[in-house]
């Protein structure tokens, strides 16, 4: 079962948040997020500048056996402690990031249709427009 922290130093939260694109190129993996009850869109950024991050982007009821530990009335963005994806992959001989589990970290990004996974070695920016608003280093 996963475990994970809720990250609630972000910049606004809502039941139905929505994931409306996801970028990635070799410096960094972006996500954005729309807030229907703020009318709000912000950006989720991973840079990669230690090396590319990895992505993956599920409807959410590909995820549904979670939903009893977690779910968007406790913020949408969570940092992964266990049972999550790189968990799943690590069961895989040919997953090599296993072997530098140390040095990963895994989010779980919720939208009410979509939800997307991410490894990072880096930490989290959350982006408002043009301005970097927190900066997530759990």
């Amino acid at each position: 079962m996963i475990q994970t922290i809720a990250i609630s130093d972000i910049p606004f939260f809502g039941e139905n948040v929505e994931i409306t694109n996801l970028a990635w190129n070799f410096d960094e993996a972006v996500i954005d997020v729309y807030c229907p009850k703020e009318k709000k869109e912000i950006k989720v950024r991973f840079d990669n500048q230690f090396g590319p991050c990895a992505l993956r982007l599920l409807d959410e009821a590909d995820l549904s056996e979670n939903w009893q530990n977690i779910n968007m009335s406790g913020g949408w963005l969570y940092k992964v402690e266990s049972g999550g994806w790189f968990e799943q992959e690590s069961q895989r001989d040919g997953f090599l990031m296993q072997h530098s589990s140390n040095i990963y970290k895994e989010y779980l990004i919720l939208g009410l249709d979509a939800c997307v996974s991410v490894f990072t070695k880096e930490d989290v920016a959350i982006i408002d427009g043009s301005e970097e608003v927190a900066k997530i280093s759990t």
